[in-house]
């Protein structure tokens, strides 16, 4: 980062007012593995992982809807010795699904029909888990705002919520710190600190989304998140009631018009405006120089039905 620019790139973003909402990865399947080692800017690729297990988990990523490879761990150490953890998260707007699997060795993973899973096969029915994971970025070689501002969330919720909290690595938008992501659901936050960080666990476990806070579901585009964004800030509706995208189309002069289906056969219209480099921000501690990033506003929203 240059001298004129001395903030952290969370820091940064924060004070330029850039939106939070729209920031979410693309993510529909997730891998998660449990990995005590050092982790590097790539940490699953550059760990010191059996190569075979890699390969393995690599090669079943390349044919499953947005795909993701994390690797987690508790700090401390939560788990016997010979109890490693891994699950399988399927992010989608209808009845998404985490599965949990506990392996004696990584070479265990091998026997896995990682395949199978995502499709949900009924044999891993009783892999099925209910209780939601909350993952917190702390990978710090990746960006130092991610260990800075992740690490004390790390600390404090793990003192409510247990188990159900990993710090993980790397989920993108270090500018954003502190990250924590909400599966199988996929739900990104952002700018959090432990005692905010606290209130969307508990709002998560009531059925609702904190607006101020959040910054998209995972299985949509850019745009279809900031449509839901605005969707759910307009009407009330809570992140129990399940919304479903059924469509997103662009139109002239910068607008996008997204439509999504809620309960009770309401289909919804939201009309937005993107303003291109709107704000200048850094994406990482590490740059030379900002980039230009886009804003969104709501142009009109209606209800059929």
């Amino acid at each position: 980062m240059t001298d004129t620019a001395a903030l952290l790139c969370s820091q940064f973003s924060s004070q330029a007012a850039e939106q939070l909402f729209g920031t979410a990865s693309t993510v529909k399947t997730w891998f998660l593995l449990e990995y005590e080692g050092r982790w590097e800017p790539e940490a699953f690729e550059n760990s010191d992982l059996p190569q075979p297990v890699k390969d393995h988990v690599m090669r079943h990523s390349v044919g499953v809807p947005q795909p993701r490879i994390q690797v987690i761990k508790h700090k401390p150490r939560l788990a016997p010795p010979g109890d490693i953890a891994f699950f399988v998260a399927l992010s989608r707007d209808d009845s998404p699904v985490l599965y949990e699997f506990h392996l004696s060795s990584y070479d265990d993973l091998l026997a896995l029909d990682l395949a199978a899973i995502c499709a949900g096969d009924p044999a891993f029915e009783k892999n099925r888990r209910n209780e939601p994971l909350m993952l917190v970025c702390t990978h710090g070689r990746r960006d130092r705002c991610c260990a800075q501002n992740g690490v004390p969330i790390y600390e404090h919720i793990i003192q409510q919520a247990g188990a159900s909290v990993w710090q993980t690595s790397h989920v993108a938008g270090h500018r954003f710190a502190g990250n924590m992501v909400i599966l199988p659901d996929g739900l990104y936050y952002g700018r959090l600190d432990p005692q905010s960080a606290q209130a969307v666990i508990d709002a998560h476990r009531a059925g609702r989304v904190v607006p101020d806070h959040y910054r998209g579901r995972s299985c949509y585009s850019k745009v279809g998140q900031v449509a839901e964004y605005f969707l759910r800030a307009k009407t009330g509706i809570g992140a129990a009631e399940p919304v479903r995208l059924i469509g997103e189309e662009r139109g002239a002069d910068q607008q996008w018009i997204v439509r999504f289906a809620a309960a009770g056969q309401r289909e919804f219209v939201l009309t937005l405006a993107e303003d291109p480099a709107a704000v200048q921000v850094y994406s990482s501690c590490g740059d030379a120089a900002p980039s230009a990033m886009s804003q969104f506003r709501l142009l009109d929203h209606t209800k059929n039905g």
